[in-house]
């Protein structure tokens, strides 16, 4: 069963936490469009931040995922005990 609480608190952080996110978007692009001689290593450093901020949410899925399962597995386990 889902805890609505949590879910809507979770949900209510990302929508608030996804706001900044839009802001750092646009200092990413105006520090990419301003590069001087240097500005491979400014790119690479970039393109690591930029696959950085791309893995966490791809974390977090799989966490609730692994999680969710695991808990289903208990739950219909604790079932076949109850039942046999």
């Amino acid at each position: 069963m889902i805890n609505w609480k949590k879910f809507v608190a979770f949900a209510g952080m990302a929508v608030f936490f996804a706001q900044s996110l839009w802001a750092q978007c646009a200092m990413c692009k105006g520090t990419a469009e301003t590069t001087g001689e240097d500005g491979k290593v400014i790119q690479a450093g970039i393109n690591t931040g930029i696959l950085y901020l791309l893995l966490l949410p791809f974390i977090l899925i799989a966490t609730i995922a692994v999680l969710y399962i695991v808990n289903q597995r208990k739950v219909a386990r604790q079932k076949a005990l109850d039942q046999g």
